[in-house]
């Protein structure tokens, strides 16, 4: 085997060895993609041929010079360089590369320009290069074999030897360390040969010379395994293999094998001393980026090609020059025809599965092989995600949120992934994926600005016009009908866009409350010829400004939609002017522009309202006037009490504001995004210069108890310090009393420093009411188009609801980190389902919802303790099935017996009523317990059906209606306790209910309703 040592004590020889050297570990390189020659960089870098800089960089784009190149070429053939110390002959090499430019020299590898100068420090030339790794492969052993010109002998022999495949550099032009990889990478996989003859004879007479005959080079062979590691010939050259340069300098150890990559594309997979170095595609045939149409493929393909496609589609028949086609799209097979993919002159989408497969952002590449005869179309689909916190550093990790596509990832690894520490909180990231795991990511850009106008194709912001993505356009669940979104011009609008410049997602939490002003009518006045208003912005900071321009429906009277006149501003903004419209002061909310002379024009709010009433703190419902508007986690309360202004954020965190006797409090609000259809405030200036003010309300801070951490002395207190979850982040907090670990706290209090107490409030269980505490046991968790079902709790989900998943030691394979003591994600309902697919856990979920006893869910925590692997499958209707076979493992089908009856298989003694099918896998032996539990957690059913007599697809049937239809120990009736004490005969309450079935081929867990 051959001793990769590669000279170590010589890397701190000279920086100016580049990296050329191993000082790498073996990973990516940040500055190298698909876009340089990844493969070859990566296998380089594998072998000890070239490698990066101290800081990950491979420095593509570099030139080599002539004394780099003696380094590339002693590490490819691994000369043991400090044994020719010194011996180089040539008096212009620096003493770091002397060595090195010996080993090359000595074994005839390179020359110099004359007898004393070899001109290291030029950059090394494509011509240069290839005669460097021509000779290493065994030609030019002979003056002869140059002719009369080396340049161009060298240059026919290497495009013969395949060393410029990839690399599009002039033969006298400059090589890069990019085009360097490439060029020895093709030399490892090139044909070794061995010369015979003696180079020619030589005559010489008066005044001539001459040379006839050259050496010949043949092909080497050998009957070693070991030469059949990079490409084996063995099958069709009579049992030889053929030897590549990489064969025989690494002993069979570098070993390179085609197949498919996990996109379905043709590639290349490279081990090396049996790691993994990679798997890299083959460069295709024809790409496209978005819609690929049936005659657009049928063209780039070509006639004949198409004409002899096999009539087994998928299938090639090369002894027929039948042409086999298959279709993937992230890497999953799709069924198709051939006139699914091409028509001659059609416009219309190529298909698979009865779908069109190509569009805005979907990338699609085809690789034709005419010596396999094969057709290979892959689709690639880009999905988003978003970061829901900055890197961690200490775990390597960044926890996301999946937005759209099939990743069930709540972390990606720098293991993985090794530009991750570039990403922060809330960036948005594009990925791809592929065989069940996150392939590529890159970050996502979010444009910002005003919606001039939108279609269902597109909108167009700032004068720019966006269209949408595909897989934003098929998101339902998304968007609104197709997944797309409903603008309203000359509202502000956030969106993120794909790396082809098309809308993948739409960012409404990112839309800023800073372009809205509220202007207080007390504080305007006439200064000179200019009208200028007391202000306050989001954030409480108050500002006088010149009002230059007022714009609105009939502002100016009626048709007239604009106010420029300062006085008229003036009695419009105070209500004293003599002529109507001006007799009512308009102190609201508006949307502004400032221009260069830093006056505004300010543009009147659809949803801007102005109410005299008080404000109760802590209510979602937080006007006593005006019950319509609703107050959330994210509304801001600008209170002014005549002398001082205080900012709170959350409905939870407001004042208590009550007018004195004979007074008022004037409340302005805003609407979310000023949009009528919101229900929610974001704005709420309150005018409390003549009300009490009571803020001595709790924290909105909701504090999930993790752990005691430690202990310690405080002059006289003992200060327990608790790892916490503290709205949605892992914290620390202290306090001197004794909290509960494992409990939810809401309403949080402190002391004077800051210490939290034990009279905040903890959760209790509770069916409904605003806080709820409900026990999770063998739960799934479902969500489909603003619906989430945790256990057998429905909620509907506030568009702005914060959602945390928090998993403890012992949660099982939802964890990234088994050993971990707790770990802790932000994510959207999508993303607590995806999370959570495929398992039944246990432990405990804590909701608030926007009311008290309503289902809208404002924060869910699910907290973890246990999980199991299972699955879980369809709820079907009887309208869904015509055979009861239909249902495969995890289906459950609840209906009426009348409806059943008409299903093929369906049992013929079923009662009257309702009943409920479980469908089960299992193999002969095994024994099979049901049960069935309430939204209380309580078992209100349970079944055993001892060892199973054989294998198959099996159902319980369960009657809801009290009669007991048990038939052969395989269905039961209804039992309102735990079934070993109970007596069948209760009819099932209405309800949601969770089962697992445990035992057979697959644990089952589910839920089904009783309605």
């Amino acid at each position: 085997m051959r001793n990769l040592k590669r000279a170590l004590s010589l890397a701190l020889a000279s920086v100016m060895v580049m990296g050329l050297m191993v000082v790498g570990t073996g990973a990516s390189y940040v500055d190298v993609s698909s876009e340089q020659n990844q493969e070859a960089i990566e296998v380089l870098q594998a072998v000890g041929v070239m490698t990066g800089d101290e800081n990950g960089n491979f420095n593509p784009d570099a030139n080599v010079t002539r004394n780099e190149m003696a380094v590339v070429m002693s590490n490819l053939l691994d000369y043991t360089v400090s044994s020719y110390k010194g011996t180089a002959p040539f008096s212009d090499v620096p003493s770091w590369a002397e060595p090195y430019v010996a080993a090359c020299y000595t074994n005839g590898i390179i020359a110099g320009y004359d007898a004393k100068t070899f001109g290291g420090n030029d950059s090394v030339t494509t011509g240069q290069a290839a005669l460097m790794l021509l000779k290493a492969l065994g030609y030019f052993q002979y003056q002869s074999d140059f002719g009369d010109d080396w340049l161009v002998e060298t240059t026919k022999q290497g495009s013969l030897a395949g060393l410029f495949d990839d690399v599009d550099t002039g033969a006298t032009q400059a090589l890069t360390r990019n085009d360097v990889a490439q060029m020895v990478l093709n030399a490892l996989e090139a044909t070794m040969v061995q010369y015979s003859g003696n180079g020619g004879t030589t005559i010489k007479g008066d005044g001539y010379e001459i040379t006839t005959g050259k050496a010949t080079y043949d092909d080497r062979t050998s009957t070693d395994k070991k030469y059949g590691k990079i490409n084996d010939e063995s099958a069709n050259n009579n049992g030889k293999y053929i030897v590549q340069l990489g064969e025989d300098l690494y002993d069979g150890d570098l070993t390179k094998r085609p197949g498919s990559d996990d996109f379905g594309r043709p590639a290349n997979s490279w081990k090396y001393q049996s790691t993994e170095v990679g798997t890299y595609s083959e460069a295709p045939d024809y790409t496209y980026v978005g819609k690929v149409t049936k005659g657009t493929l049928y063209s780039d393909v070509g006639k004949t090609v198409v004409n002899n496609i096999n009539s087994t589609i998928g299938t090639a028949d090369v002894n027929n020059q039948k042409y086999g086609v298959t279709v993937s799209v992230d890497g999953t097979p799709v069924t198709v025809s051939k006139g699914d993919l091409f028509d001659s002159n059609s416009s219309a989408h190529i298909q698979g599965d009865g779908k069109n497969l190509t569009g805005n952002g979907v990338q699609t590449e085809v690789y034709v092989d005419n010596s396999a005869y094969t057709i290979e179309i892959c689709v690639i689909n880009t999905y988003v995600m978003q970061a829901t916190g900055d890197y961690n550093e200490s775990k390597e990790t960044l926890n996301v949120d999946v937005l759209s596509g099939p990743a069930k990832e709540n972390s990606l690894d720098l293991e993985d992934f090794d530009t991750l520490a570039a990403y922060g909180e809330d960036d948005y990231i594009l990925y791809t994926y592929a065989n069940n795991e996150v392939q590529t990511i890159a970050k996502a850009t979010l444009v910002q600005g005003e919606v001039e106008s939108s279609t269902k194709n597109s909108v167009t912001i700032d004068g720019t016009s966006y269209s949408y993505a595909k897989v934003r356009s098929d998101d339902t669940a998304a968007g609104g009908e197709d997944g797309l979104t409903a603008f309203t011009a000359g509202e502000n609008a956030s969106i993120v866009l794909d790396a082809y410049g098309k809308l993948i997602w739409v960012d409404d939490a990112s839309l800023s409350v800073g372009n809205y002003i509220y202007v207080d009518a007390a504080d305007t006045t006439m200064l000179g010829k200019n009208a200028v208003a007391g202000a306050y912005t989001a954030d409480g900071t108050y500002d006088e400004i010149t009002v230059k321009k007022i714009k609105g429906d009939n502002v100016g009277g009626s048709g007239v939609d604009e106010i420029t006149d300062a006085t008229e501003i003036y009695e419009y903004l105070t209500g004293k002017g003599a002529s109507a419209p001006f007799n009512t002061a308009h102190k609201n909310w508006y949307s502004y522009t400032v221009d260069s002379s830093d006056r505004y024009t300010l543009t009147v709010t659809s949803t801007g309202k102005t109410v005299k009433s008080d404000v109760v703190g802590e209510s979602v419902r937080f006007l006593t006037a005006d019950t319509s508007i609703r107050g959330n986690s994210d509304t801001v309360f600008i209170v002014d009490d005549g002398s001082d202004i205080t900012v709170y954020t959350g409905v939870n965190s407001a004042p208590t504001v009550t007018a004195k006797s004979g007074e008022d409090v004037i409340v302005s609000y805003l609407k979310v995004d000023d949009k009528a259809s919101k229900s929610y405030a974001s704005l709420v200036f309150v005018d409390a210069s003549d009300a009490t003010i009571d803020d001595s309300t709790a924290s909105s801070d909701l504090m999930f108890v993790l752990k005691l951490n430690k202990t310690y002395k405080d002059a006289n207190d003992t200060v327990n310090v608790y790892d916490v979850v503290l709205n949605g982040e892992k914290t620390t907090v202290e306090s001197t009393d004794t909290l509960t670990v494992g409990e939810m706290y809401y309403k949080i209090k402190t002391d004077s420093d800051e210490r939290v107490t034990d009279d905040s409030k903890v959760f209790t269980t509770a069916a409904g009411g605003e806080y709820r505490k409900v026990a999770l046991v063998n739960a799934t968790v479902e969500y489909s188009s603003g619906a989430l079902r945790v256990g057998t709790t429905d909620f509907t989900v506030a568009e702005d609801a914060q959602i945390n998943l928090v998993l403890m030691k012992g949660a099982g394979d939802v964890m990234t980190d088994s050993a971990a003591d707790f770990e802790v994600y932000s994510v959207s309902a999508r993303g607590l389902e995806s999370s959570l697919k495929g398992y039944a856990v246990s432990g405990t979920f804590y909701a608030v919802t926007t009311e008290d006893d309503n289902d809208e869910l404002g924060t869910l925590y699910v907290v973890v303790k246990g999980s199991s692997d299972g699955i879980t499958g369809s709820t079907l209707t009887p309208d869904d099935i015509d055979n009861m076979n239909e249902m495969e493992a995890g289906d459950v089908l609840v209906g009426d017996k009348d409806d059943i009856d008409g299903i093929t298989g369906a049992p013929s003694d079923m009662a009257e009523g309702g009943h409920v099918f479980l469908a089960f896998e299992a193999s002969k032996g095994d024994e099979i317990t049901l049960t069935i539990t309430d939204s209380d957690g309580d078992v209100v059913y349970k079944e055993e059906t001892g060892e199973m007599s054989k294998g198959g697809t099996f159902r319980f049937y369960v009657s809801l209606t009290g009669h007991n239809a048990a038939t052969g120990g395989k269905s039961g009736a209804w039992v309102s306790e735990d079934a070993g004490n109970a007596t069948p005969g209760e009819e099932a309450a209405k309800g949601t209910y969770a089962f697992s079935i445990i035992g057979g081929t697959d644990d089952v867990y589910g839920a089904f309703t009783v309605e």
